[in-house]
């Protein structure tokens, strides 16, 4: 999931929403075009290219592609369950601060 600091968000709410939009466009970039993507990576790390060449891609899931009624299932089972100590409301995880 995309996330992005909530200071930073409060700070700067434009700023941040060109940020997560960036961030969308960069995920989908490299679904599309995974062995490019891997052959960027030694321009932008010290990774050498035979081991670029080799990295799996993170499956990353985006804010707006979030279930948010599953989360919010999983969230009340851990709260119910004991594992988390407050209930947690799904849709400010994934929501834009307003």
């Amino acid at each position: 999931m995309t996330a992005i600091a909530r200071d930073f968000e409060r700070r700067d709410a434009k700023l941040a929403a060109g940020t997560v939009r960036a961030l969308g466009q960069a995920l989908d970039y490299m679904r599309a075009h995974g062995d490019e993507a891997r052959s960027l990576l030694p321009k932008f790390t010290r990774i050498p290219p035979e081991i670029a060449a080799r990295v799996n891609l993170a499956d990353t899931t985006l804010t707006n592609q979030v279930d948010v009624q599953n989360l919010q299932a999983f969230i009340d089972l851990l709260y119910e369950s004991g594992e988390i100590p407050r209930k947690i409301d799904a849709q400010r995880l994934v929501a834009p601060t307003q």
